[in-house]
């Protein structure tokens, strides 16, 4: 049995118009209480020496508050008065996942193994919107957001994911296989809706996965060199997709409705494959050497609509092409005095995808996160009976600067602004760790 429980306070906010007024922005005030409580069961068993099984349920259930002030100043055509929205939202969320699966391993000849699985989860998640004035009053405002103030959005769904894998064994040093296999992402309710209608009919579906994959495991030269290759290829279907324009959902005709949108729905399809290759080597005694290369691609295969724009079916994927990374350490033995280790790794990000952004209402060209290169170092200290360790390390120790892979454009995007998260500068830490 695996039980957890998770509890936190979250609070934050951005500033979109470069003012110090922290209310006034795309983000506003937001203050979010989250609790998560799951229970895992499994029971393992065996039917003599040829079949191996597992079968157990999962439960899990989460309840969220999500309080928050905004003071949203809108911009339209020459001529019309700005349109402000300032409104107090207090929603609780619920939400709730319960499954059951099986897996059995199955040896019919020596040296294969075939692995077949299958999981149900049902889903349940509901979210009250409250839209209140500050001061706790009835809202009226040009969106019709006050309207909103009581409804209730549900989604209930239910999924059946599979997996299928074959493995065999040519020689104690080569293994092969090949697995096939289903996923999703939960449906939910949108989050953001400006009608009451976006509310009741925002809900999407689960976006789906199937993914293939086949590759090699190696251990050569009498274990002292390991190679890994595998590839894959993954179809999506019904991708999850903010949209620009919530017409239908508002019982209007594509392009017509009158309230601004910024609902999620399943608006897409599309697939990545890649190579994928794992190299660890130790040559001589007390030196190990680890590194990993792999590249990926994809395309969309569909986009609705309503949610072209910033998005178009020609636009590459977001996750970079090029990955790599290269590790190496020592390990000196220093006789009564224990042993000593130090370690440098490199870890490579190839230029990456981030969407185009809005500039005075219209859409820019694509937007790119060049590459980046960062290195960690690390010096370990071990006792001889390696029940006492004390490092030293730094992390990013070439200081590099550089953005995360999110960005995204603001309400105010008109000024300029966008929102991206940058990364951890250089770190330094001295661990200390006793093991009994």
């Amino acid at each position: 049995a695996i039980t957890a429980y998770r509890k936190y306070n979250q609070v934050f906010g951005t500033d979109d118009d470069y003012t110090p007024y922290s209310l006034i922005a795309g983000g506003g005030f937001n203050d979010l209480d989250f609790k998560f409580f799951s229970q895992e069961l499994r029971l393992n068993g065996s039917i003599g020496d040829m079949i191996d099984w597992t079968v157990g349920g999962f439960y899990n259930s989460q309840t969220s508050v999500y309080f928050t002030r905004q003071d949203i100043r809108y911009i339209v055509p020459i001529g019309n008065p700005a349109l402000f929205l300032q409104f107090q939202g207090d929603d609780p969320i619920r939400a709730n996942s319960k499954a059951a699966f099986g897996t059995v391993f199955i040896r019919p000849v020596e040296d294969m193994t075939i692995t077949a699985g299958v999981r149900y989860t049902d889903e349940h998640k509901d979210y009250t919107f409250v839209r209140t004035r500050w001061d706790g009053g009835t809202l009226v405002d040009p969106f019709g957001v006050g309207a909103l103030n009581g409804t209730k959005s549900v989604y209930d769904g239910d999924k059946i994911d599979w997996r299928l894998s074959l493995d065999y064994r040519f020689s104690p040093e080569v293994l092969a296989y090949a697995t096939v296999s289903t996923g999703f992402k939960g449906g939910g309710v949108t989050a953001r809706p400006f009608s009451r209608n976006q509310a009741i009919n925002g809900t999407f579906d689960p976006e789906t996965l199937t993914a293939y994959e086949f590759g090699l495991k190696t251990d050569l030269l009498d274990r002292r060199l390991r190679l890994n290759f595998s590839a894959f290829y993954n179809d999506y279907r019904n991708i999850q997709l903010p949209i620009g324009d919530c017409s239908v959902l508002d019982g209007f005709a594509p392009g017509t409705g009158p309230f601004p949108c910024a609902a999620i729905q399943n608006a897409g399809d599309g697939e990545m494959y890649g190579l994928e290759l794992e190299m660890q080597a130790s040559p001589v005694e007390g030196l190990d050497i680890d590194g990993s290369l792999s590249w990926i691609d994809g395309k969309w295969k569909r986009i609705d609509a309503a949610a072209l724009g910033a998005l178009r079916i020609e636009d590459p994927i977001t996750t970079p092409a090029w990955r790599a990374s290269l590790g190496i350490q020592y390990k000196a033995d220093l006789g009564t005095s224990g042993s000593i280790t130090p370690r440098f790794d490199l870890s490579y990000v190839g230029k990456q995808s981030i969407g185009r952004l809005i500039n005075g209402g219209v859409f820019t060209d694509l937007q790119y996160n060049p590459s980046i290169t960062l290195g960690n170092a690390r010096l370990t200290w071990k006792n001889p009976d390696e029940d006492l360790a004390i490092s030293l390390e730094v992390q990013n120790m070439f200081n590099n600067y550089y953005f995360l892979p999110l960005r995204f454009a603001a309400v105010y995007s008109f000024v300029g602004t966008s929102y991206s998260n940058v990364g951890r500068p250089r770190e330094w830490a001295l661990t200390v760790r006793k093991t009994f």
